[in-house]
C-alpha cells in the first residue's frame, strides 16, 4: 500500500475525530459587541461583588436541548467571554426548564458578559 495514502487516511480519520468532538459541546448564543480577544476572565455569580466599573456588552444562554453538566456549560461560557473580548462573566440564572414531554427537563443558563471601563 502506498504510504502517502495511509498516511492521508490517517490525518483524515484524526481531523473527523477533532470536529466530532468538537461540535458536541454546547451550543452559546451569544448577543452583544466583540472586542479584541483576551485571556484572562473574571467570574461572578453576583454583580454586586465587581469592584471594577464595568459595562455589560453581551448577553449569553446555551441552546443545545441536551443535558450537559453546569460545569461543562460554564467552560464553554468562559471560552466564548475570551473570543468576544470580555474581561468577565456574571452567571446571572439558572433553571431546569421542560420543552416538551418528550425531551424532559433541561438546564438553562443566562449570563451577562462585562468589560472593565
Amino acid at each position: 500500500m502506498n504510504y502517502n495514502f495511509v498516511s492521508l487516511c490517517k490525518v483524515s480519520v484524526l481531523l473527523f475525530f477533532i470536529l466530532t468532538i468538537n461540535s458536541c459541546g454546547p451550543a452559546i448564543q451569544f448577543l452583544g459587541d466583540s472586542y479584541p480577544k483576551t485571556s484572562i476572565v473574571d467570574v461572578y455569580y453576583n454583580e454586586n461583588d465587581i469592584e471594577k466599573k464595568y459595562k455589560t456588552i453581551g448577553k449569553m444562554t446555551h441552546s443545545r436541548h441536551v443535558n450537559y453538566s453546569p460545569d461543562r456549560i460554564k467552560e464553554k461560557m468562559i471560552e466564548t467571554v475570551k473570543e468576544r473580548g470580555g474581561d468577565g462573566i456574571i452567571f446571572i440564572d439558572s433553571k431546569m426548564i421542560r420543552s416538551n414531554e418528550n425531551e424532559g427537563d433541561r438546564l438553562s443558563i443566562t449570563a451577562n458578559v462585562i468589560k472593565y471601563i
